[in-house]
């Protein structure tokens, strides 16, 4: 990979990445962009050798949302199953139009916690602990109401995989929708 400099720009990341779904053989991700980017998203779970995927428009699926923003819909059905209960790292690596590659450190550094050159994930075995936050109300004075939970995590603090929530959701007074859209119509009263 070639590492960006000074002079070469960022890939212009919104939003994201997103992990929206996690299956250890599916993988579903979002991300928004400025403008339509192309990825390969790297795979690599511990004590195993790291995967590479291509995105093309059969796994990832671009949708504009007015002139400057893309929305990157990232729907992987992997060919291999990923393990379950053990750390995966992972990144999403921008090729520019230059070119020139990015990843995740180079263009959300603020992503990582604390050393880490990649995020990680865990698909866990058991749905045994949610972490559940409102967007409301933080319950830190933190400027982001989610730093302090997760600071906790594993690779904080030294703190066992098995540890990390399973979940995380974020309860908001608007209502969002996911695509595609429930089967849901107003009151009319």
């Amino acid at each position: 990979m070639t590492h960006i400099s000074t002079s070469n720009p960022l890939p212009p990341v919104l939003a994201g990445p997103i992990l929206r779904r996690l299956e250890p053989g599916r993988l579903a991700l979002w991300l928004v962009g400025s403008v339509p980017l192309k990825f390969t998203l790297l795979l690599a779970p511990a004590g195993e050798s790291p995967r590479s995927v291509t995105l093309d428009a059969t796994n990832c699926r671009i949708i504009p949302i007015g002139r400057h923003a893309f929305l990157h819909l990232i729907d992987v059905a992997l060919s291999e199953p990923l393990p379950q209960d053990t750390v995966i790292a992972y990144d999403l690596v921008a090729t520019l139009a230059n070119g020139v590659e990015a990843n995740i450190a180079q263009w959300a550094p603020h992503l990582l916690h604390e050393d880490a050159t990649q995020p990680t994930l865990v698909l866990r075995s058991r749905a045994d602990d949610i972490l559940f936050g409102s967007c409301r109300k933080p319950h830190h004075p933190a400027r982001d109401g989610w730093r302090e939970p997760t600071s906790c995590w594993p690779g904080t603090s030294g703190r066992p995989t098995h540890d990390r929530p399973c979940s995380c959701y974020v309860a908001t007074r608007f209502m969002l929708m996911t695509w595609p859209a429930p089967c849901w119509r107003p009151s009319t009263h």
